[in-house]
């Protein structure tokens, strides 16, 4: 329902100022019309009674036109000024739900990564520690408060609900990480550091990070969707 009223609001926007627009050429018609039926009775008058009781005879004619054309001018500008700030909001979304994307998809990513390459002995431990890092600073970047204007109450709940999963992620890995650094015999790492990764996968928090994440995109693309 909110997306479909957004869709809609600078079309509805146009469509006023281009009736205001209409309405302002109307009004200008008519008042050339009433101009010429104003200036043959003040010409009249004029010639009946005088110059200045002709030129009075036009005076109720110079106040309709200016309160009728500042009015409609008016609101004509307050429609233009709608659509200015429409159009900047518009251009927002864009640039927002561009942005979030490319941070989920490389979120996404990299939470596959790690879960790939936390089981395998042979992955080097500092690119673990710095992949861990990197997660951490994409997912603190959907925290930045401008976002926040643009996005829906199921979206922000979503980056809420990864707070926590992703952060503990990040914690093990890093620990993980620095485990294997400091004693990378590969018995070692067999027994002590594998089955850790291995109780982290059955917990399903690998498959619960992506299916936050999988459904934060589709939120951003409905939100981009309503300003096509």
């Amino acid at each position: 329902m909110t997306s479909s009223l957004q869709h809609s609001t600078l079309r509805s926007l146009l469509k006023e100022y281009r009736c205001a627009d209409t309405a302002i050429k109307y009004i200008l018609a008519t008042i050339a019309v009433l101009a010429t039926a104003f200036i043959f009775l003040a010409a009249k008058t004029a010639c009946q009674e005088g110059v200045w009781a002709g030129i009075k005879a036009l005076l109720p004619l110079s106040y309709l036109a200016s309160a009728s054309l500042l009015a409609f001018a008016a609101n004509r500008q307050i429609i233009h000024t709608n659509i200015v700030r429409e159009s900047v909001r518009r251009e927002d979304v864009v640039r927002v739900t561009h942005h979030l994307l490319a941070v989920v998809t490389d979120l996404t990513n990299r939470i596959h990564y790690t879960e790939q390459k936390l089981y395998d002995e042979k992955t080097v431990p500092v690119i673990l520690a710095s992949n861990a890092t990197t997660i951490s600073d994409r997912f603190e970047s959907l925290y930045d408060r401008e976002h926040f204007q643009y996005l829906s109450k199921e979206s922000t709940q979503l980056i809420h609900d990864l707070s926590g999963s992703i952060f503990g992620l990040v914690a093990l890995t890093r620990e993980m990480a620095s485990m294997r650094e400091q004693n990378p015999d590969p018995s070692y790492v067999t027994k002590k550091i594998l089955p850790m990764a291995i109780t982290l996968k059955n917990t399903g928090a690998f498959e619960s990070i992506k299916s936050n994440l999988n459904n934060l995109d589709n939120e951003l693309r409905a939100l981009r969707s309503t300003v096509d």
